[in-house]
């Protein structure tokens, strides 16, 4: 009997084995526990918008977070374990407290948490202002990065996971805002316009060290593109207010199969007429994967196996930068310059085997080996002018270059053979996709405060986008080069967008308050390959509007309508 044939064997008396590993690692990865609870004030009354953390008792490192309701109600989702609860709301005692949860339990409901009222007579009253962790307004939440120690060491992508309404799924590259999918993310102002999986993979490689705050917009007002079902992600970088030059450094080190290394660092500088600032990361993640995988069944008595086995080794490198100067003309008048540069490296080397056993004197084998790269580039150079005609009223003026660039060869060679003879069929498949983005966009911005009870925005943008994707799939069987038809393809797209906005804050009481906004968009699109009919030609225009109103009925109620 051969080897092959004698590892077929080894790995069918092993069965019973193997399966009792596989249930034993299945009961350990513990599921989420839904955990609820509700906050209110001494006079039984709910309190809104108060901060719920659970953190671990060691560290007091951010597990999860979330802000109540209207109705003071909570709920979030952990793991089993301990924690420490964190609740606070301002003009309350801050509440903590510990709680267990279970491997068995799925859902647990927390007593009811009274706040305490912070109530002091002081002579002399000194103010010490910090920002809670999460804040709460009519369209948006805030996430104060900086304000909150749990979030040192972590990745901007670790503190979205822990954000409320936030899910990120690493394993297709997708993140939903309140259980919807198409979220937009922005950088400083900037729409980010590479795919969405490849966002998770930049938010995983950004230090949240340099990170000032994150914005999750769920109703976004006029000013932003109508684009994104679910909401706006709003990324705001760190910018020091300190006069003269600071700067901070940091390091990451860890391993998983593999080692995981990271540095981030960012220089400011300030002074009367002019200041810079340099935000960098970079983040190496060598995670090797392994998996093996048996398959049987019965066919006219006989038991037929299938067994996989694989070996993955990607490397992953990503890199971000953001750099910007700003020099001060005059007491009204200011001129910027930013830059953004953001690398993506992915190269990994796979190796499986498959063992195919389908009958007693029958071993098939099958190899492929796979190299796959996808690298991801992108820039983006802007600079404009803002001026102010007084305290009140200011008008700004803004012209963005933004270039992508993705590189993505693969290559897979397979070979199949029977029992022990020579390798009988074997075939190369090399497969490139180029895909480089341009855009240039400009846009006018005004914006007025004519009095404590009214202020008003306006604006006109113009966007101009092109990308051609070529894509090349080449097969190699028996020394024959053939070029895939059926995969390969270069398409191009020519986009242009304009659009006008409106909106307006009115504080129309001390209890009522109304904003709202109006959009109007003109998009013209052509989407085609040469020598045959368009995929898209297209011009159209469409109206988007958007209403908030807010009422307040005291200090712990109010009331959003959208």
């Amino acid at each position: 009997m051969n080897s092959k044939i004698t590892f077929i064997d080894i790995f069918r008396k092993s069965i019973f084995l193997n399966s009792f590993i596989f249930l034993f690692v299945i009961f350990q990865i513990k599921a989420q526990v839904l955990v609820t609870g509700v906050v209110i004030s001494p006079d039984n009354n709910a309190v809104p918008f108060a901060n719920v953390l659970l953190l671990q008792p060691a560290d007091s490192t951010l597990e999860a977070g979330t802000i109540t309701g209207e109705n003071g109600k909570f709920n979030l989702k952990i793991k089993p374990g301990a924690y420490n609860i964190h609740v606070s709301m301002l003009g309350y005692i801050p509440y903590n407290s510990s709680i267990n949860i279970g491997d068995l339990q799925k859902q647990v409901t927390l007593p009811t948490i009274l706040l305490a009222e912070n109530i002091h007579e002081l002579d002399e009253v000194v103010v010490n202002g910090k920002r809670p962790v999460f804040e709460k307004e009519a369209d948006r939440t805030i996430i104060n990065v900086q304000n909150s120690v749990t979030s040192a060491g972590n990745t901007a992508l670790e503190v979205l996971e822990k954000s409320p309404g936030v899910v990120v799924n690493r394993q297709n590259g997708s993140i939903a805002l309140n259980g919807k999918s198409g979220v937009l993310v922005m950088i400083n102002n900037k729409v980010n316009r590479l795919p969405l999986d490849a966002v998770v993979q930049m938010l995983d490689g950004m230090s949240a060290a340099n990170i000032g705050k994150i914005e999750l917009i769920t109703n976004p007002p006029a000013k932003y593109d109508a684009e994104g079902n679910a909401g706006i992600i709003h990324i705001v970088m760190k910018e020091n207010p300190d006069m003269g030059t600071n700067g901070s450094f940091g390091l990451t080190l860890g391993y998983n199969q593999a080692e995981i290394l990271g540095g981030n660092f960012n220089l400011n500088h300030r002074s009367k007429n002019f200041n810079a600032f340099l935000n960098y990361s970079i983040r190496h993640d060598y995670n090797r994967h392994l998996s093996y995988m048996e398959r049987y069944r019965t066919v006219n008595g006989f038991i037929e196996s299938d067994i996989d086995s694989s070996i993955r080794n990607p490397n992953l490198t990503i890199q971000n930068l953001h750099a910007g100067m700003e020099f001060i003309l005059t007491e009204k008048t200011l001129i910027h310059v930013t830059a953004t540069g953001y690398q993506r490296n992915w190269d990994s080397k796979n190796f499986t085997t498959n063992l195919f056993n389908p009958s007693i004197d029958t071993l098939v084998t099958t190899e492929r080996s796979e190299r796959g790269i996808n690298v991801w580039k992108n820039a983006d150079i802007g600079t404009g002018l803002k001026h102010k005609f007084n305290d009140n009223q200011e008008i700004g003026l803004l012209f963005d270059y933004l270039y992508y660039h993705n590189n993505n060869p693969n290559e897979y060679n397979n070979e199949r053979r029977i029992n022990d003879s020579p390798v009988t069929e074997t075939e190369q498949i090399k497969t490139n996709k180029k895909t480089p983005v341009e855009f240039l966009i400009a846009h006018i911005d005004y914006s007025g405060k004519f009095n404590e009870q009214f202020t008003l925005e306006a604006g006109l943008k113009g966007s101009w986008s092109e990308f051609t994707n070529d894509v090349r799939v080449t097969r190699i069987t028996e020394n024959k080069t053939i070029i895939d038809p059926l995969f390969t393809n270069f398409s191009s797209l020519d986009e242009k967008i304009f659009a006008v906005y409106g909106l307006m804050n009115w504080k129309l009481s001390e209890t009522w308050k109304v904003n709202g906004g109006l959009r109007y968009e003109l998009t013209d699109s052509y989407l085609g390959s040469p020598g045959k009919p368009a995929f898209l030609d297209k011009s159209y225009g469409n109206f988007f509007p958007n209403l908030n109103v807010t009422h307040i009925f005291n200090e712990n109620k109010k009331l959003h309508l959208a």
